[in-house]
């Protein structure tokens, strides 16, 4: 409805330029009944401006415009109703809000406000000109501030020396953005409280909710004061980077006031999952008073505190603004700031007078920084001051690279001023961080610029402190201090007794303290990337510390400091022993003497150990299980897989000794190694020796997980593995359980040696996937490096996806030595447990009943060794004493070049000239059984020009055959071809069988056949048959002959048991007609018949004789017949002693021997069809003739024209 009509349903007046002096209205008689307006009154309705005036005449007030029987508190409001303005404001007004603001009943006109307006923003509040009494309360502060003070006597409020007060009846969720300054229309004096508040009665706390705000619910300016009684606050929008509460003036002759008493502050619902961007309270120029308030469970981020304190310069160049807060009898508790910011609870900085002081016992409780300095609260002095006394704090922390776990206050000039005094620190600590700067001062750090001499009661006083458990990361678990002269700084503090703590009576001159007051030198910071050694006790500098036979780490009882060590007192960390000055220690030779470390239990605090000529301890290091080497004693581990900093690092001539420990990996991603040792200079050696311990990747990431770094890396060095076990690990990313490199030192032939040697160690199940060789050892090995493995070590189920499953190296100037060792079902590529490129003198050596079984080469060569050795420069290669079994080199079905499946045991091939003069290739000592290949060398392929003369080196093969018998073992066990590297990986499988040859055929002793002749005479029953043969080098007792018959033969004829076929396997009784080369006969028939009788020596010419009994097989009057001669069975040469040149059988027939023919069987094919045949074949043999011939005619007739 149209709310400019419809009002006074029994009277509407309407009055203008009324005096109360000279009242003339008066309707005190009127009595309403029934009636009804459209806008709500029920009788009367008085427009005017005077309309307060005249509602408070008469006694009672109101008596003039009472209806009949009207009583307050009682009657009906809506009786009696009306517009305080003008009438033709009234008439004109321009919104309904500005029509509506002055409408009001006239009870709340006639009744005194008491000096306070009550507010309800849930139920009956309303906002307009009369609200404010607890019968008709107002709906906002901020409305109510808006409202002119002449409408009230001053016997209800006067502005100019009263507060005005606000009483909450409701919690309130609708305000915001309230500004209290001068400006303020009801006054600049304000004050909020709870119904009902009083600071020692019962009461209901009111909240004033403002979560789903952007803007600050109350700003406080030059001279606007608020007081803030008994309320409840939570937060803005998360997002808002607004504060909740703002203090600021840019004149320090206008200063803001905020008083907050009897408050709680917590965050909203969405704690702890919300950060919130914003601060509580931010001050920037005026005075602050927190008093028996509790401010709990804030996530802060974006840089921001729960208190924000700022000194900004005013308006006047070089004045800045002043800022009084303090806080009395609070308690802040699980505070978390995150981000860049300082100070979870305050972060101030304060400058030309400001001044923060929190005391009479006010609490802080698990206050964290998370990444900045001070737990609780950070301070940054210019002129300006902090006292803070009896107060606690406590389990409040800093996180690196934040320093000061529960305070940290920055004193810039010698005009500022920091007074503590009896204040309670209790675990509160610095912590690790992602960064591993800093993380000083465990309970308080304190940055001065202050020379000592300056310091004074008056500007640095710390007095009556207690503190319990309290830790630092780095150094200073109590107080750390941070000046330009540390020794200084702690004298004068010593001289004018500047620092008390309860119940410590000797502080100053006890080395129980050291660690627990500390300072470091402004020119040591080095943006906190320092040593524990570049910091020095606060109180005690020139004292010579005890030395300790043995160091005791105990990572979960122990303390880091300058004394700890000794059984009573351990340390945490093994980092820490490390860090002492060698220097300050009495009796101790650093650089001489040995530092021994025990480890009383598993350490998982300790990486990135440095041990170099630079460690301040010294260099020679031993780190041991505590109890060994005695029986019984516990391995404990030194865990790591959570850090990605590599743990030991060992360079120049420094010495790590690691005695029975445990050790796992890094994190799965890091790319740097376990451990890593290095030299710069071939003179300066470091060593590393490993004994007795234990290698396993961690469980979290073991199998399923993949490491990304080797767990040992040298590259010049000494390194002794003895006694160790290793298993269970997985590589990828190129890396294997050591990585062993010789890089260059400076001129192009001086390299980086290395001397490994690994005993009686034992390593299983290591896997190596992706591009990387050698699952175990992958070595680069010159300038005289050796690696030498020997007593016994074992390795197991080691494999690598490419080559080596076991050992790759590369052999320059170096030497490896396998002696006494196994390796048993390893597998890769190429050289299923080593592969070895050798060249520059390099040397491989395996000896002293070395064992390699089962291995595999899948898809490659060398199913346990693969060797490609260059001869140009004298390497060698040797085997002394091993035994290779049940090996496999498994073609690669995909891809028929680079050739694959050869060398079931070895696959060597070698490179330059090979020189017979010098024992560099030496296959004596092996011994072999059951190792099979897919295309060639079961146990032994060798790719070599110069294969004859290594074969015939030595006695019968003496270097290449190892327990190969001549005689029994089989010809494929030892295989070669006479070839170049490069063109064997070209010829596809065909090619490299039609070259291959049997080692043994290189030193078999072949004979030369120069003739042979047979005398037939059948008068001779007993030998009919008489043979001699002419040559040389045919050997009594061994010779063989093999008959080559050059015709078809009927094997029905003679079915003679002397008959021996050859290599092939046939017998007289499997095929009536056989191939030409299954025809050849083999006499003596075996090794138990008589011998052919030999005249002459094998050197010159012999003549050899035998004859037969069984004349019948010898069918020489239709069939030619050929003769090869053999020493021993396997290789049958004739003309010049080459393999199969045949030398023709000459016959003399002394009495001719008639053998009926036998008669072929009926052909069942016409004879025209047969005429058919051939003419059809004479046919096809023109038609390509005549081809070629066009072909070639064609041809040179294109060249011609050609030219």
């Amino acid at each position: 409805p149209d709310i400019r009509s419809g009002y006074g349903s029994g009277i509407f007046l309407t009055v203008n330029n009324w005096q109360s002096s000279n009242n003339e209205i008066d309707l005190r008689g009127a009595s309403y009944t029934t009636c009804t307006a459209d806008q709500g009154d029920k009788g009367l309705f008085i427009v005017m401006n005077e309309l307060r005036q005249l509602c408070r005449l008469g006694n009672p007030a109101g008596q003039y415009v009472r209806s009949d029987g009207y009583t307050d508190n009682n009657s009906d409001k809506s009786l009696l109703m009306g517009y305080l303005g003008f009438p033709t404001t009234f008439e004109s007004a321009l919104t309904d809000t500005d029509l509506l603001d002055k409408i009001s009943t006239l009870e709340p006109h006639w009744t005194n406000l008491d000096h306070a307006w009550y507010i309800s923003s849930q139920s009956d509040g309303k906002n307009n000109i009369a609200c404010g009494i607890s019968i008709y309360p107002c709906q906002t502060i901020t409305y109510t501030l808006t409202l002119n003070p002449s409408l009230y006597s001053e016997n209800e409020y006067n502005p100019q020396t009263e507060t005005a007060t606000f009483i909450l009846i409701q919690d309130d969720s609708i305000e915001t953005n309230i500004i209290i300054n001068s400006n303020t229309n009801l006054g600049n004096k304000v004050k909020i409280q709870s119904y009902g508040y009083h600071p020692i009665s019962s009461y209901t706390k009111r909240s004033i909710l403002t979560q789903s705000k952007s803007n600050s619910i109350f700003s406080i300016n030059d001279m606007g004061h608020l007081e803030l009684l008994g309320l409840k606050f939570d937060n803005l929008d998360p997002t808002s980077a607004a504060p909740l509460i703002s203090i600021s003036s840019n004149d320090n002759n206008l200063i803001p006031f905020l008083t907050i008493i009897d408050c709680e502050f917590n965050q909203d619902s969405t704690y702890p999952a919300t950060l919130l961007q914003h601060s509580i309270i931010s001050i920037n120029g005026g005075q602050l008073l927190i008093q028996r308030t509790s401010m709990q469970s804030y996530k802060l981020s974006n840089g921001m505190s729960l208190i924000m304190i700022k000194s900004d310069q005013t308006s006047i160049y070089g004045v800045f603004r002043n800022n009084q807060i303090e806080i009395i009898g609070s308690t802040f508790e699980n505070i978390e700031q995150s981000g860049s910011g300082n100070g979870a609870v305050i972060n101030a900085e304060m400058k030309s007078g400001s001044s923060l002081k929190v005391n009479d016992s006010s609490s802080f409780t698990n206050c964290q920084s998370t990444s900045g300095s001070g737990g609780a609260i950070y301070a940054q002095l210019s002129g300006s001051k902090i006292n803070i006394d009896g107060t606690t704090f406590d389990r409040c922390s800093a996180t690196q690279p934040g320093n000061g776990g529960a305070l940290s206050i920055y004193q810039q000039t010698a005009t500022s001023i920091i007074k503590i005094n009896n204040v309670a620190f209790t675990n509160c600590k610095t912590l690790s961080g992602s960064f591993s700067t800093f993380g000083w001062g465990g309970g308080i750090f304190i940055q001065t610029s202050v020379t000592a001499s300056q310091l004074t009661q008056s500007n640095f006083y710390l007095t009556n402190i207690a503190f319990s458990g309290c830790q630092s990361v780095i150094a200073g678990h109590n107080i750390h201090i941070r000046s330009p002269n540390t020794k200084a700084t702690g004298q004068t503090i010593a001289d004018n007794v500047l620092l008390t703590v309860n119940g410590i009576d000797d502080l100053y001159i006890s080395l129980s303290y050291v660690n627990d007051y500390i300072g470091i030198d402004e020119s040591k910071v080095n943006n906190g990337n320092t040593q524990f050694s570049d910091h020095d006790p606060l109180f005690i500098n020139t004292i010579l510390f005890s030395t300790y036979s043995q160091y005791n780490v105990d990572s979960y009882s122990g303390i880091d400091n300058l004394f700890c060590g000794q059984n009573s007192n351990p340390c945490k960390r093994i980092k820490q022993i490390l860090n002492m000055n060698g220097n300050q220690i009495s009796g101790y030779r650093k650089g001489t003497d040995t530092i021994t470390i025990n480890l009383s239990n598993h350490d998982s605090q300790d990486e990135d150990i440095q041990i170099n000529s630079n460690t301040p301890i010294g260099n020679l290091v031993k780190i041991q299980s505590d109890g060994y080497p005695n029986n019984g004693y516990t391995k404990y581990s030194i865990l790591t897989s959570l850090f990605a900093q590599t743990l030991f690092s060992i360079a120049d001539t420094s010495r790590l000794e690691l005695y029975g420990i445990q050790f796992d990996n890094l994190i799965s991603t890091s790319t740097k190694p376990l451990i890593s040792m290095s030299s710069n200079i071939n003179t300066e050696i470091p060593s590393l020796s490993i004994i007795d311990c234990e290698f396993n990747q961690d469980s979290t990431s073991y199998p399923t997980s993949s490491l990304l770094h080797s767990l040992i890396s040298i590259n010049g060095g000494k390194l002794t593995l003895q006694t160790t076990q290793i298993s269970d690990y997985k590589f990828t990313n190129g890396k294997s359980f050591l990585m062993i490199q010789s890089n260059q030192t400076g001129s192009s032939r001086n390299f980086k040696p290395n001397q490994i040697e690994i005993i009686g160690s034992t390593f299983e199940n290591i896997e190596q996937s992706g591009p990387g060789n050698g699952a175990v050892i992958n070595a680069e090995l010159k300038a005289g490096s050796l690696l030498k493995i020997n007593d016994s070590s074992s390795f197991t189920n080691c494999v690598s996806a490419l080559n080596g499953g076991v050992i790759y190296s590369v052999i320059s100037e170096g030497s490896v030595e396998l002696n006494k060792l196994t390796m048993i079902g390893c597998q890769s590529l190429s050289g299923g447990s080593v592969y070895a490129l050798i060249s520059n003198k390099g040397k491989l050596s395996i000896d002293e009943s070395a064992e390699f079984g089962q291995c595999i080469a899948k898809r490659g060569n060398g199913g346990s060794l693969y060797v490609d050795i260059d001869y140009t420069t004298q390497s060698s290669f040797e085997i002394k004493d091993a035994v290779i079994h049940d090996c496999k080199a498994i073609a690669d079905s995909a891809n028929l070049l680079p050739p694959s499946g050869f060398g079931g045991g070895i696959f060597l091939v070698t490179q330059g000239n090979y020189n017979p003069n010098l024992n560099v290739l030496d296959l004596s000592g092996m011994r072999f059984n059951h190792n099979t290949a897919s295309n060639g060398g079961q146990t032994l392929q060798t790719v070599m020009v110069q294969l004859d003369s290594w074969c015939k080196k030595g006695n019968e093969g003496q270097y290449a055959k190892g327990n190969y018998s001549d005689i029994e073992s089989n010809l494929n066990e030892l295989e070669g071809i006479a070839f170049i590297k490069s063109t064997f990986n070209t010829l596809y499988l065909q090619q490299i069988k039609s070259q291959q040859k049997y080692l043994q055929f290189f030193w078999a002793k072949l004979g030369v056949l120069n003739s042979a002749q047979v005398v037939v005479n059948t008068s001779n029953t007993n030998q009919p048959l008489q043979f001699t043969l002419e040559g040389t080098n045919m050997i009594e007792g061994l010779l063989t002959v093999k008959f080559v018959e050059l015709a078809q033969m009927n094997w029905n004829k003679y079915n003679s048991v002397f008959a021996q076929i050859n290599s092939l396997g046939y017998s007289p009784n499997q095929d009536k007609i056989l191939r030409r080369q299954s025809n050849d006969l083999i006499w003596p028939p075996d090794e138990t018949s008589d011998p052919i009788a030999i005249q002459g020596n094998p050197e010159s010419q012999q003549i050899a004789t035998f004859g037969m009994k069984d004349y019948q097989w010898f069918d020489y009057q239709n069939k030619k017949y050929n003769i090869l001669i053999s020493n021993d069975r396997r290789f049958y040469t004739g003309v010049r002693g080459k393999e199969n040149q045949t030398v023709s059988l000459e016959v003399d027939d002394v009495e001719q021997v008639v053998i009926p023919p036998e008669v072929p069987p009926k052909s069942n094919i016409p004879g025209w069809a047969i005429f058919l045949i051939v003419f059809a074949i004479l046919l096809v043999i023109g038609a390509v003739i005549f081809f070629v011939f066009c072909f070639i005619y064609f041809k040179k007739k294109n060249e011609r024209m050609k030219q």
